[in-house]
């Protein structure tokens, strides 16, 4: 007797908007539900998405390589911290009206150049904490006044 198959569900909904190959995903919850997901692609291009509407609500160009991480970190998911090819990990702020800013608030040169992802820990004081990738650098998010620390 083999391993019975099992038929795949049906996707709920299909997220299409990216050009290139979709290199990564975030979640960003509010009130515990999946609300935003942000999504990098390999041609830099940063998507943010209303899962209640199924459609991009931002869409930018961040860097000239892969992104291959992202992360959502501040309170209530106000910045997005993005890890590219280019070894460089940036902060990103958003506004209220859900645009990211234009240049990175912080931005570390780490030296990772692979998908060596990067994670975001908590510190025990509200708003703060600490990015870990390849690196050891710091990083001050200058919009939210707090240090971020990169490290392996």
């Amino acid at each position: 007797k083999g391993l019975s198959r099992k038929q795949s569900p049906d996707p709920v909904g299909v997220l299409r908007a990216h050009a290139a190959d979709v290199t990564t995903l975030a979640f960003a919850s509010a009130d515990g539900a999946p609300s935003l997901l942000a999504s990098g692609d390999a041609d830099g291009h940063l998507k943010l998405w209303d899962l209640g509407l199924r459609r991009p609500v931002f869409s930018r160009r961040l860097c000239s390589t892969s992104i291959l991480a992202v992360q959502w970190a501040g309170q209530d998911n106000k910045i997005i911290i993005s890890q590219a090819r280019d070894g460089v990990l940036s902060c990103w702020g958003l506004d209220s009206s859900g645009e990211v800013s234009r240049e990175p608030v912080a931005a570390v040169a780490t030296g990772a150049y692979g998908f060596c992802r990067f994670i975001v820990v908590p510190q025990l004081s509200p708003g703060h904490h600490e990015m870990h990738s390849t690196g050891g650098e710091r990083c001050k998010d200058q919009q939210r006044g707090h240090e971020d620390a990169a490290e392996s």
